[in-house]
């Protein structure tokens, strides 16, 4: 009975046999470049593996950590033997996947070895050729002959082998695909990938990240709002129980700076008329500390951020006679004074864009993006705005052209649900520009309505 037990024990030892655990090292470049492509095939190569079963593939990041660790960061894509079954080992790797590729023109070249890391052995390699619109199908026939130097079963290997892959139209999408990939900064990461999918749409790596990226941003954006609110309400909970004149001003400033920061225009010019319809604020040892004074700024400021330009110019002037001196006079003279020109520029506007409007031929007029032009310089913006939008529905314009105009006037008419709407569009036609624009045009859009 005993001898049966250990048979079985053994049978059962021997059936259980390990899971091929894959490590991809960046394909260096052998045409002496940057290699931005070696650290995108990296990552198309582990994307692809993951989907197979039966096989464990080792994030990049965990890679890179253990190069980082053992000082070989700086030549990663180029490990000699002894090093890379010293890293094998260290990630728990059972085979590494290393290789190269090499641009000639319109052609391309990928080699790749595969080292078992018990042994050091090169159990397989792989060359093959191709022009650099089948790099895709080049990179999985890469992808057969690593599933076969890991074991892996005959079917699985032949879903790389027989599946279809689209052409390419440049390498330029791969080395764009690899900057993003390396880049650190979400933002910049972002902007890659949009660049990427910008030369192909089509590029499903790049789509993929940047789905899966644009989920993490906002939910970084949803949890920065609410330590935002956290961050407020503990400022005003101190706010309410401080006594200390100096303190107060502080925590006042520190609250109006705060909602600055954070684009909440709306909140801030309730915050700041609050504090100067309140009781006069007591005198304080620190001399310049006027909160005020700095309320009445950032007051006049939200409503400049929010094309409230009636309040503006009434605030403006309470200001001004209120504090004569202050350091914020000219700045708020200036904001006023603009208010004053545009008022002086609508009004004469009026005339003049009719008067342009009716010099058009009758093909000009059926030109909506057009006429909408002549209305926005005639600062007739809400026109304009409706202009731009009829000449986007009837499309004989290019949409990214048009959904600039359109934000810019929406952004003017203080019509921010549509302005958040129109840049979304704008992102979704691929501009190329698209990401840094929103960036600019976000800072005049408020987050709290």
């Amino acid at each position: 009975m005993r001898v049966l037990t250990l048979l079985l024990l053994c049978a059962g030892v021997a059936r259980a046999a390990p899971t091929p655990t894959v490590a991809v090292m960046p394909f260096k470049d052998l045409s002496g470049q940057k290699g931005s492509i070696g650290e995108a095939i990296r990552e198309t190569v582990t994307t692809d593996l993951k989907d197979v079963a039966g096989l464990r593939v080792i994030e990049r990041s965990n890679i890179d950590r253990i190069l980082a660790e053992q000082n070989l960061q700086a030549n990663k894509s180029d490990l000699d033997p002894l090093s890379t079954v010293k890293v094998g080992k260290l990630l728990g790797a059972t085979l590494i996947v290393a290789g190269a590729y090499q641009k000639a023109a319109s052609t391309v070249r990928l080699t790749a070895r595969f080292v078992q890391v018990e042994t050091g052995e090169v159990v397989g390699t792989a060359k093959v050729d191709g022009s650099n619109a089948d790099f895709l199908t080049l990179q999985d026939q890469v992808t057969v002959q690593l599933l076969k130097s890991a074991g892996i079963d005959a079917k699985r290997v032949q879903v790389f082998a027989k599946r279809s892959r689209p052409k390419l139209k440049s390498l330029k999408i791969v080395e764009l695909y690899g900057d993003a990939v390396v880049e650190t900064d979400d933002k910049k990461k972002e902007d890659f990938l949009k660049l990427a999918l910008n030369e192909d749409p089509a590029f499903t790596y790049a789509s993929k990240d940047l789905d899966e990226l644009e989920k993490r941003l906002k939910k970084y954006e949803a949890n920065a709002q609410v330590a935002q609110e956290r961050s407020f309400q503990e400022l005003r909970a101190k706010l309410a129980k401080e006594t200390d004149p100096d303190a107060r001003a502080q925590l006042q400033i520190q609250v109006l700076t705060g909602l600055q920061t954070s684009r909440r225009y709306r909140t801030m010019a309730k915050e700041a008329r609050a504090l100067l319809d309140g009781p006069p604020p007591q005198p304080g040892k620190i001399p310049g500390l006027k909160p005020d004074e700095l309320a009445g700024f950032y007051l006049i400021l939200a409503e400049n951020q929010l094309k409230e330009r009636d309040a503006l110019l009434r605030d403006g002037e309470l200001f001004l006679k209120r504090f004569p001196s202050s350091a914020y006079f000219k700045s708020v003279e200036l904001m006023m004074q603009n208010v004053i020109t545009l008022r002086r520029k609508e009004e004469d506007g009026k005339a003049k864009a009719a008067e342009e409007v009716a010099k058009l031929s009758s093909q000009n007029r059926w030109d909506l993006c057009h006429v909408a032009r002549i209305y926005k310089y005639a600062a007739q913006t809400h026109e304009a705005q409706r202009l731009f939008r009829a000449c986007l529905e009837v499309g004989t314009h290019p949409r990214g052209e048009v959904l600039r105009e359109l934000v810019y006037a929406d952004i003017e008419v203080a019509d921010w649900v549509r302005a958040r709407a129109d840049l979304a569009l704008l992102e979704k036609e691929g501009d190329k520009d698209a990401a840094s624009y929103r960036q600019a045009m976000e800072l005049s859009i408020p987050s709290d309505g």
